[in-house]
This record gives C-alpha cells, sequence and structure tokens, in this order.
C-alpha cells in the first residue's frame, strides 16, 4: 500500500510509514474511499527522483550560506583593519601636534651676531639703569654697543598682532609674517626701543604647519567623518548579513507536510484549522478566493462563507516553504454525501434523560424530517445535537428520529422502557398450561390431566416472560 501522507510504497501491515512517520488509519479500505487521490499517487522512481532534486537544493542552499558567511567574515576583518590604520593615523597626528605645540612655546632667543645689517645704532640708556654692557670687536662686523641686562634673561614672549603667533618680545620682526613689531619691557628692566631701519626687508618666513587635531574642543572634523563612514560601513555590512540570514532561511526547507489532504466544508461555510510541519522558517499560502487563510502557531486556520448556490464549489490550497511545497484539495458541498451518527440506537428508562449525539458528514445544512412527540432535538449544528426524552408514564414505547441534508438522511431509534404490556405491569401473566386455573392442565406429551397444574404449581400465574417480572419493560 501507499502512504496516506508522502505516497511511498510501504508494508500492508505497518501502523507509521517508516520514510515520513507519519501514522496510517486503522481502517485503510473506507479511508481509501474517502481519499481517492491515493491511487494518483506518484510511483516509487518519481519520488525518488523527487527527493534527490531536493536533496540537491538543499545542498546549493548549504553552499550558498557558506559562500555569504566567508564574505561577511572578509568584510569584518577588513573593516578592522581599516579602524586599526584610522586609529594609528590619529595617534599621529595628535603628537605632531603635541610637538609643535611644544617648539611655540619655547623660549626664543636671537644671538647678536644674527642681526641682519642696516639696523639703526640703539639708544644706550644711562649706566644707573642697566647692568655692564658688553663692547664686541670689531671683528664681529659691528662697532655699536649692545645693552644688554644683567644678569642675562631669556627674553619673554608675546603675541604677533598680526598673524597671531607667539614671539620673543625682544624681536622687532615677526618671524612668522615679517610684519614690523615695536617693543618696550616694563618693570624693573630698562626700556629699550629700536625701530626697523628704512629699506629692510625681513626674511620670509618658513611655513608653519597648522595642527590637525583640535583636542582642547576635542572635535576633528576630517576624523569624524572617517569614523561616522566606518560605523555606517559596519551597519550597512550588517544589515546585509541579517537580510542574507533571512533570505537563506526562508528558502531552507527540505520538506513541508499537512496533517491532511483534503478539506471539506459544509453549505454553511465555517472555520477549519489545518496544521502544517515544516523544516524552514516561513509558508506561504495561495487559497480559492472563498477562503480567508489565517496563520497561527501550529498551521493555518481557513474561514469559508457560505455557499449560495445548488452546485459543490472546489479548489486548491498551495502552501510554500522555498522551493518546497505541498497541495491540499478544498470542496464546500452543496448538499451532503454521507450523514453518520456517533449512536443508532438510543435506550431511556421512563425517567426523563438528554443525549448527546455526534454528527460526521461533508453537509452541513441539518434538517429534523420526523421525531417522536416525547423526543425534543436542540442545538443543531454541524457537529451534531442534543436529544431530550420525555417522562413515561404508560407502555414502553419506540420512535425513530430521522435526520437529513439533501437526499441524504440518517436514522436514530429511541427506545423507552414503560409498563409492561404482556402483564400491564404486574410482573406476572396466567399460566398457559392451565390457562390461569391451577388445575386441569394440558401436557404436551400426556395430552390433557385434571389434576393440579405442575407448571404453575397450582396458583394459576407464571413470570411474565417479556418484563422478566418487573412489570416495566
Amino acid at each position: 500500500m501507499k502512504c496516506i501522507s508522502c505516497y511511498r510504497e510501504i508494508k500492508d501491515t505497518v501502523k507509521f510509514c517508516n520514510y515520513c512517520g507519519t501514522k496510517q488509519p486503522a481502517d485503510r479500505a473506507a479511508y481509501e474511499l474517502e481519499h481517492p487521490e491515493l491511487a494518483d499517487a506518484l510511483p516509487e522512481e518519481e519520488v525518488k527522483k523527487i527527493l534527490e532534486e531536493q536533496e540537491r537544493e538543499r545542498q546549493e542552499q548549504e553552499r550558498l550560506r557558506q559562500e555569504l558567511e566567508e564574505q561577511q567574515r572578509q568584510e569584518e576583518q577588513r573593516r578592522l583593519e581599516e579602524q586599526q590604520r584610522l586609529e594609528e593615523q590619529r595617534r599621529l597626528e595628535e603628537q605632531q601636534w603635541l610637538e609643535q605645540q611644544q617648539q611655540q612655546e619655547q623660549v626664543i632667543d636671537i644671538p647678536m651676531d644674527e642681526v641682519p645689517e642696516g639696523y639703526a645704532q640703539p639708544v644706550i640708556p644711562s649706566e644707573s639703569d642697566i647692568a655692564p654692557h658688553v663692547t664686541p670687536s670689531a671683528s664681529d662686523g659691528m662697532s655699536t654697543e649692545l645693552v644688554t641686562t644683567s644678569p642675562r634673561m631669556a627674553a619673554p614672549t608675546k603675541q604677533c598682532f598680526e598673524c597671531g603667533q607667539i614671539i620673543p618680545a625682544t624681536a622687532h620682526v615677526c618671524p612668522y609674517c615679517g610684519a614690523p613689531v615695536q617693543q618696550s619691557y616694563g618693570g624693573n628692566h630698562t626700556e629699550i626701543t629700536q625701530m626697523v631701519p628704512q629699506g629692510y626687508q625681513p626674511p620670509t618666513p618658513a611655513p608653519t604647519q597648522q595642527p590637525v587635531i583640535n583636542i582642547q574642543s576635542g572635535s576633528s572634523g576630517g576624523n569624524n567623518k572617517k569614523i561616522l563612514i566606518a560605523i555606517a560601513s559596519v551597519l550597512a555590512v550588517g544589515i546585509l548579513g541579517i537580510l542574507g540570514y533571512f533570505l537563506i532561511q526562508r528558502n531552507k526547507a527540505t520538506y513541508i507536510n499537512t496533517d491532511t489532504k483534503s478539506l471539506y466544508f459544509s453549505r454553511k461555510g465555517g472555520d477549519k484549522t489545518l496544521n502544517v510541519s515544516t523544516d524552514g522558517t516561513y509558508f506561504d499560502v495561495d487559497a480559492p478566493k472563498w477562503l480567508t487563510a489565517t496563520k497561527t502557531e501550529s498551521g493555518i486556520s481557513f474561514n469559508c462563507t457560505a455557499l449560495d448556490g445548488n452546485d459543490d464549489r472546489s479548489g486548491v490550497i498551495i502552501i510554500k516553504s522555498g522551493s518546497q511545497s505541498c497541495h491540499v484539495d478544498v470542496v464546500q458541498r452543496a448538499y451532503a454525501t454521507f450523514i453518520r451518527l456517533s449512536e443508532t440506537t438510543v435506550s431511556q428508562g421512563r425517567d426523563e434523560g438528554d443525549h448527546n449525539i455526534t454528527i460526521e458528514s461533508d453537509g452541513g445544512d441539518f434538517q429534523i424530517a420526523t421525531s417522536p412527540d416525547y423526543c425534543t432535538v436542540s442545538n443543531l449544528t454541524d457537529q451534531g445535537f442534543t436529544l431530550h426524552i420525555d417522562y413515561n408514564s404508560g407502555k414502553h414505547r419506540d420512535g425513530t428520529i430521522k435526520i437529513t441534508d439533501g437526499k441524504n438522511e440518517a436514522s436514530l431509534t429511541v427506545s423507552q422502557k414503560g409498563v409492561c404490556s404482556s402483564c400491564g405491569g404486574k410482573g406476572r401473566v396466567n399460566c398457559s398450561k392451565c390457562d390461569g386455573y391451577g388445575w386441569g392442565y394440558y401436557d404436551d406429551y400426556w395430552g390433557y390431566d385434571g389434576g393440579t397444574c405442575p407448571y404453575c404449581n397450582g396458583t394459576g400465574k407464571k413470570t411474565c416472560s417479556k418484563c422478566g417480572g418487573s412489570g416495566i419493560r
């Protein structure tokens, strides 16, 4: 025989498919009558081809997943190397800036032998204001006496009003921008004022590299942009990785099955649930327009609209997960093709009582065709109804309830105990041998005898065989 789920050949004696594990029905013949699609199942060779194709697709998906993981690993390595390079560059720029600041803060002392020619003779103050002076020799190329303070001290620094650079307080020309400078000493120092001689051209200052990073303010425009670019790259790679992972997971399924291959709805419609089993993460549903599908934790819930016409309608539900798919036939009956009740006979004592009857059918528009007057049917649905039987104060009674949907019907026989009609509720009846006299009986072998009847011991009465002497049947 064939498995009801994967349609592969299995032994007739097994209860579970040794390929997919699906439980096989106990009544195989009845199941095949309700599921004719088993006769159209694929042969074993085609099933093997389908399984081999599924395995090849699974291996290809695994290869793509490994390639994507390798690309992500290489991208992460490149990101780390770029981050290290940017960090090293930032550290070098910070060190250069610190060195430059230290150089600018150093005291600059210009020797007198480096004073350019053409300077005017300095004004020599009185001896009471300054310390002893030094007169250079004629071999130095200068006959001017240079007056300094004693002891000799490093000249203080000040800021150029033109370029803003830090320069020695004794400088007459800014060594950075060449602008002329007037200077003066205050406090206990003798004021010395020197003017730039006419026609003097100051030397062109060497270009000064400006710091790249502003450590005091804690901001760096270039580095901030690079850091933002790096962060954006990492986020982009992460997003692509997540999308790639979900795409792989979405197409990762190697199988998808349902707990049934056919759904039946009655004329009224209603809701039914289809359980789905798959190793994929996602699955899609394609159903006829008269069905509304809603995904649940265990599968799919379908809501079917009511049928207005007198003809059946059918369709196919397609469930996909990656490259895998399965089909489920769906039919909505205009009228039932079969009606089966959970009980065909109900027995009730003289007291009243209720019985719950279950209906198994592919219909749903059920009607009560006939019913005894002492029986009441309530809560009639597609799944069953409730039968109430009244108290019986009379004789035993029997009746029949018929449930119909279109041309099909199901019958339920109702039997209720009452007063025995044979003994009238007394439990004893006249002896049939002596006709209740107790003597003058008739024996089948000896014939008529006028003595005491041995069959009733002369009482003329015997226990009622219909009710067993209880008077109730």
